[in-house]
């Protein structure tokens, strides 16, 4: 009765090696969010304001929280705006169809 070992990832962050576990279906999203995350980390690094990995790698996260959040307060605006959209062009819809109804009675 063995096991199978999930499969493991290295990405490189900041010079350093991390091994994760990742379905290899998935290992092109992650490379790509591990060069995101080390990018986002060398600029904050850059800047000179942030000292230590950790510390950086909570700013980049919070970076990354706050644009997700952004993210999802736009689509949800986008959302809202197309539903008003669909709801003005159903009712266009409907009172066009009750005219020729009641011209086709006539």
């Amino acid at each position: 009765m063995s096991r199978e070992m999930p499969p493991v990832a290295a990405v490189t962050i900041l010079d350093k090696e991390y091994r994760v576990t990742c379905p290899e279906e998935e290992r092109e999203a992650l490379s790509y969010a591990a060069r995101l995350l080390d990018e986002r980390m060398r600029e904050i690094r850059s800047t000179g304001r942030v000292i230590g990995q950790e510390r950086i790698a909570v700013m980049a996260a919070l970076n990354f929280a706050y644009e997700l959040l952004q993210n999802r307060s736009e689509k949800d605006d986008y959302i809202r705006a197309v539903n008003v959209r669909i709801r003005n062009i159903q009712g266009k819809i409907d009172t066009a169809l009750q005219d020729s109804h009641k011209g086709s009675k006539i």
